[in-house]
């Protein structure tokens, strides 16, 4: 398994009202496969998996869904999935500051 670990990037001046910061990673795997615990977390992210297809396993319902290139992520009170890798991970985030994404969209707080 060879592994690059993980860039953060500062938001820029104009983007430092909503962004907490970027984050890449990339790993390649192989044949062998990981599962990480997505712990809670106080903000929403906007994810991007640029390599392979990923999993995300439920604790609570048991399921695991597959293939999503991006996804919206909301806020975690408590660890409920698992992250399912495997070959090539590229992988590249946004994460955004508390209130941004109802600021910048209307979102509600809670999606």
């Amino acid at each position: 398994m060879s592994a690059q670990g993980a860039q953060f990037g500062k938001p820029s001046i104009g983007a430092m009202r909503y962004v907490r910061y970027y984050v890449q990673r990339e790993a390649q795997l192989g044949n062998s496969s990981l599962a990480i615990p997505v712990p809670a977390r106080t903000c929403c992210l906007l994810d991007f998996e640029l390599g392979d297809p990923i999993g995300v396993h439920s604790s609570r319902t048991g399921l695991t869904v597959w293939g999503d290139t991006s996804a919206l992520v909301g806020l975690e009170t408590y660890m409920q999935n698992q992250l399912l890798l495997s070959g090539n991970v590229e992988h590249f985030s946004i994460h955004f500051k508390p209130l941004a994404l109802n600021h910048l969209f209307g979102l509600p707080v809670l999606i």
